[in-house]
């Protein structure tokens, strides 16, 4: 209304204006020019004067009256109006408990309204509101942070101010705040000269974080200690938790490298990592949980652990399917210890018919290497004595002819052929005898880093691995248990399995065409069960797990036919298990190196 009213107000005084204009106009002509004329138009001009000057200071007169009661009239509803806006934003931040600030930059003075003292037990005005009376309250460890916070606002790099500090109550003690703001003006050059926003107590809600995140740092910490692997996934298979357990056997050091990762994320064969999403899936789809699932998982040192599993869907509040929970159980030394069993008594039912054989064969053998040795010695290297000369002359030729007719024949080579495959037999024999007889040597005390040093110093002037293996161009690394104690054992058979294992290393190496083969010594002691241990290592194609498991049984080789009897690892797990009551074990994946573990005990069982 009042917008309407001072428009016409102002038409109305220009009129009445006019109107003066044209009475003095009409006044001048009157008096001045006494042709007939001039006067005429002067009446007229009055008279139009004298008609519209009282009607315009007429109107003058009442819009003026009705603006001053229009003003008076709508000022206290502008006012009410006013009130009503304060007094609903005091409403609203009475409700959220939120004290209001308001700094002038340029001064350094804040204006801080009653909540904001109240909130931290002062009363309304209790401290200056200046910034140096903020800075002093701020917690010391919490200060530099929040400054940071302000000034990346007055650069520019930050639109809003959001963080959270320490500030110092009535009682001396530190309330947690939540303090926002922004800029809220600017000079001209684009400083920041106006900064306001509101301050919340979060102390409560600090409480209830810091509550939450030791109780959950607290089940971290059980499922932590729980020997058994534990881990959840969510509908997408994606990890959302685990305990450590789990994480270290997928070589990660802490649960947080496998959050928010899946099975194609981390270190597993494909085949390995589809078969955990079939299972998965499947439990989730089904809504069953499945046990003692037998899954076998590539280790962070490359060889298979095995894995005895149970999964079972997790739900919300509702009964939907939002995951799975799975707990693993280790039980790859359960399953070695299972094997060993199982070959042990394979290896002593084979070792009985072993032996059994090789008595049968043995008779035999010898009549045959004797006689062998018998006609050698008469035909082919002391042909020409009195005996064989009568015995010729006798049959009617000479010994001349006899001997070229053998010469023809190649009747010597055949018998240089028979007396070393008879030995070779006879080498076969003994290691046949070797799986079920037990040594009648007396045993020595040996140390077992000085037997090792025997060997690898045997390997390398051996003929054959000189010439067919080019040992010299394998690098050995030794590491050598210092204080390990000595070992009762048959010094010559321990090196013998020792040399067996580092020569068939030479082989397979050679063969697979190793860039840079690699044989590594190790040894140690373990003092809680009284065993020198010796691990040797290769950087050679490894093995298959099929391989591995029958690797010691007799008769077994993945050498070409007549390069290998396959008996040369059997013998020496016989002669470390049963000769030495010792433990020897093979650990080898496909191209990861083959590790042989012997452990024998230092003191005589």
């Amino acid at each position: 209304m009042i917008k309407h009213t001072i428009p016409s107000f102002f038409i109305l005084i220009l009129v009445t204006i006019l109107s003066l204009v044209l009475f003095a106009c009409g006044a001048v002509l009157f008096f001045v020019d006494s042709e007939m004329i001039p006067r005429l138009i002067s009446i007229v001009l009055l008279l139009l004067s004298l008609m519209v000057l009282p009607g315009a200071l007429f109107m003058v007169r009442r819009l003026r009256a009705g603006l001053i009661a229009i003003s008076s009239k709508d000022g206290p509803l502008i006012k009410a109006d006013q009130r009503e806006n304060v007094e609903r934003l005091n409403l609203a931040m009475t409700g959220s408990q939120d004290g209001l600030w308001d700094w002038d930059v340029k001064t350094g003075t804040f204006f801080f309204d009653d909540r904001y003292y109240t909130m931290v037990g002062y009363a309304p005005r209790e401290f200056p509101m200046t910034f140096e009376e903020w800075e002093k309250r701020v917690h010391p460890e919490d200060l530099d942070g929040t400054l940071n916070e302000i000034q990346n606002c007055f650069k520019g790099d930050l639109d809003s101010y959001l963080v959270d500090y320490r500030f110092l109550n009535k009682n001396g003690e530190y309330t947690w705040i939540r303090a926002k703001g922004r800029p809220a003006s600017f000079d001209p050059n684009g400083e920041v000269t106006r900064f306001i926003g509101f301050h919340a107590d979060i102390n409560n809600l600090k409480k209830m974080t810091e509550a939450y995140q030791k109780s959950s740092e607290m089940l971290q910490k059980v499922i932590d200690n729980i020997p058994q692997l534990i881990y959840w996934k969510n509908r997408d298979f994606i990890y959302q938790g685990c305990n450590r357990a789990f994480s270290r056997i997928l070589g990660f050091e802490e649960p947080e490298f496998i959050i928010g990762k899946s099975d194609f994320d981390l270190p597993s064969s494909v085949s390995e990592k589809k078969s955990f999403r079939e299972y998965d899936a499947r439990i989730m789809d089904n809504d069953l949980a499945e046990l003692h699932i037998q899954e076998v998982q590539m280790g962070p040192d490359g060889n298979p652990v095995y894995l005895d599993t149970c999964k079972i869907p997790l739900h919300d509040e509702k009964g939907r399917v939002i995951g799975i929970l799975g707990t693993s159980e280790n039980i790859t030394e359960k399953s070695r210890m299972q094997e060993l069993l199982v070959h042990n008594e394979k290896m002593l039912s084979v070792g009985g018919l072993a032996a059994g054989m090789a008595h049968e064969i043995n008779n035999p053998l010898a009549g045959i290497i004797q006689t062998s040795d018998v006609l050698f010695n008469r035909l082919a290297s002391t042909l020409n004595i009195p005996a064989n000369r009568k015995a010729a002359e006798k049959a009617g030729t000479s010994l001349e002819a006899v001997e070229e007719f053998m010469r023809l024949r190649q009747i010597p080579r055949m018998l240089l052929s028979i007396q070393e495959s008879g030995r070779r037999v006879g080498e076969i024999v003994d290691n046949m005898l070797s799986f079920a007889r037990k040594s009648d040597s007396s045993f020595s005390t040996y140390s077992i880093n000085d037997v090792l040093e025997k060997t690898l110093a045997l390997a390398a002037t051996d003929y054959d691995l000189k010439k067919h293996y080019d040992f010299k161009n394998i690098e050995i690394r030794k590491q050598y248990e210092p204080s390990l104690p000595m070992v009762p054992c048959e010094g010559s058979k321990i090196q013998q399995v020792l040399f067996n294992i580092i020569k068939n290393a030479a082989q397979a190496m050679n063969e697979a065409g190793i860039g840079s083969p690699c044989i590594e010594v190790r040894t140690s002691y373990k003092k809680d069960k009284k065993r020198a241990v010796i691990e040797i290592t290769n950087n050679g194609p490894g093995m298959s797990e099929d391989v591995r498991r029958r690797v010691f049984e007799p008769f077994f080789t993945t050498k070409p036919t007549g390069e290998g009897t396959g008996l040369g690892l059997s013998v020496s797990y016989f002669i470390v298990t049963e000769n030495h009551q010792g433990e020897m074990e093979v650990l080898s994946a496909v191209d990861k190196g083959v590790t042989f573990i012997i452990s024998l005990p230092v003191e005589r069982v």
